[in-house]
């Protein structure tokens, strides 16, 4: 007989365990970012208007979004920019394809990128928390590990210390300048509502590999694969590692699973979109941009006293006790992975695509692991005195990570969001309202490259640019537009405006 009370007492019991108080912490931790981005629209800079996005790729992923189409679903979606007859509805990112029905639904896109923060973040945090969980025998290195991992930074508060003419905090922010805003620890990914997602997607798999779930781990996977191609590289060199892994085991297909889709995807961007000029040279375009890998120097600075996880290798006892861990084998594949990613263009026999891109929190996460689960595993071979001390020695090493990110948090309440892109001055906004107040759709030419990119995003009409990156041949058509707002539309033979001419121009 169905027994309504049994299940409320089950989930009672959940609410008193740790799991339900980590999961509020996720939430606890998310939100309270969330809140931070919001006292920015409270606070707009002098005779500004601030849109309500705060990272600056969002409006590139909106124009996407707004691209897609129906007859597929919005499971694909055309180059914005493109100016031909035909226009190619082939690239698959399932979380543009998410802000696109979101979008179609008329919800604005400043409700739903703060809902898919809200939720990822938290969703996010909580994996890493299950990960850890599995990691960590004794509890305390556990709830550590969290809040280092989810709250911590690295060391590039020591060297300001020593500067008694500078400003403490400005010389944070000028050692951390080279990847201040790649992400180099999991908790500034809370900046990059997107980015959140791909983190759910890769720590679900991880979670689920450690587990010997192949199945979830694999769709997990193949969600991923359909979601971003720096996110795919990372799944799928993880997965193929557990696949090595796990080759020896008694027999298992749904290890297997993966194969197709991992051939597909490779199908699909090697073959299948660089067949269509279009994509071809937006891809270019990207693989062209960001070349320069990580230094050793922003390495020892962005991830400080993590690195010390790396002598773990030269312990002995702690290499017989990794052997068979699964959820080690996890954290050491995420470091080499991310180290060979991250300095890929060092190989000039592999193509290039954005080294510091691939970074974004996962080298952070794996070095604090490994680092963490060395000390737990040398504190329970030491005499009780030692045991004693270790606590002390924990809250010393997450203390020493939280100024970085500190200083973070007070750069985003102090300035906010000066980019172009997410606000614009006072009679920007008046030429937003009256494009907005013209029914028919018609192309709009801007010599103001910046509000360019909101008009695409924020009205009904098309646009010529997007970003440097995001825009076919961005310099051919850069030029001929500045030739043409010069010269007047007596100049339409140049090769853009024999395909796209404009209805309105605003100078």
């Amino acid at each position: 007989m169905h027994n309504p009370l049994g299940q409320n007492t089950v989930f009672m019991r959940w609410l008193a365990s740790r799991d339900a108080a980590f999961l509020a912490a996720s939430v606890v931790i998310t939100g309270t970012f969330v809140f931070m981005l919001l006292s920015w629209t409270f606070n707009p800079p002098k005779d500004q208007s601030v849109w309500g996005i705060f990272q600056g790729d969002m409006p590139t992923y909106i124009m996407n979004a707004k691209a897609t189409t129906a007859r597929t679903l919005f499971l694909t979606y055309e180059c914005p920019y493109d100016i031909n007859e035909v226009k190619p509805s082939v690239m698959i990112q399932l979380p543009i394809s998410l802000l696109a029905v979101f979008l179609k639904m008329g919800i604005s896109e400043v409700v739903i990128v703060l809902v898919i923060r809200l939720v990822f973040g938290s969703l996010m945090f909580y994996f890493i928390y299950l990960i850890i969980k599995t990691t960590f025998k004794n509890t305390y290195f556990g709830t550590v590990a969290f809040l280092i991992i989810c709250l911590g930074g690295g060391l590039a508060w020591v060297s300001p210390l020593f500067n008694s003419s500078g400003d403490f905090w400005a010389g944070i922010a000028e050692n951390e300048q080279a990847y201040y805003w790649w992400f180099f620890n999991i908790f500034r990914n809370l900046m990059y509502p997107f980015e959140l997602i791909y983190h759910c997607l890769l720590f679900g798999q991880i979670y689920f590999l450690i587990k010997n779930r192949w199945k979830w781990a694999t769709l997990l996977m193949v969600l991923g694969l359909l979601s971003n191609p720096f996110l795919s590289i990372h799944m799928i060199a993880i997965h193929l590692v557990f696949l090595a892994h796990d080759y020896k085991k008694a027999p298992d297909w749904r290890r297997y699973y993966a194969i197709l889709p991992i051939a597909l995807w490779a199908l699909y961007y090697k073959a299948v979109l660089p067949s269509f000029p279009i994509w071809n040279n937006v891809m270019t375009q990207h693989s062209n941009a960001y070349q320069s890998p990580m230094t050793v120097y922003d390495f020892a600075q962005a991830y400080g006293i993590a690195i010390l996880g790396l002598m773990s290798l030269i312990h002995k006892p702690f290499r017989d006790k990794c052997r068979g861990k699964r959820e080690l084998l996890a954290a050491f594949s995420l470091i080499i992975i991310t180290l060979l990613l991250v300095n890929h263009t060092r190989f000039p026999f592999l193509p290039s695509l954005q080294p510091l891109h691939f970074s974004r929190g996962y080298l952070f996460f794996g070095l604090w692991i490994v680092l963490l689960k060395w000390l737990e595993v040398i504190t329970h071979e030491s005499s009780v005195g030692v045991q004693k001390v270790v606590p002390y020695l924990l809250a010393v090493l997450a203390i020493a990570t939280l100024p970085d990110n500190i200083s973070f948090v007070r750069d985003q309440l102090r300035t906010p969001p000066l980019p172009k892109l997410l606000s614009w001055k006072q009679d920007r906004q008046k030429i937003l309202e009256t494009l907005r107040t013209i029914p028919q759709t018609g192309n709009v030419l801007i010599g103001d490259w910046d509000l360019n990119l909101k008009i695409g995003c924020m009205t009904h009409h098309k646009v010529l640019f997007g970003t440097p990156y995001t825009t076919p041949d961005f310099q051919e058509r850069k030029r001929d537009t500045i030739r043409y707002l010069i010269n007047g539309a007596k100049e339409r033979n140049y090769p853009t405006f024999k395909k796209w001419r404009p209805d309105r121009l605003i100078k």
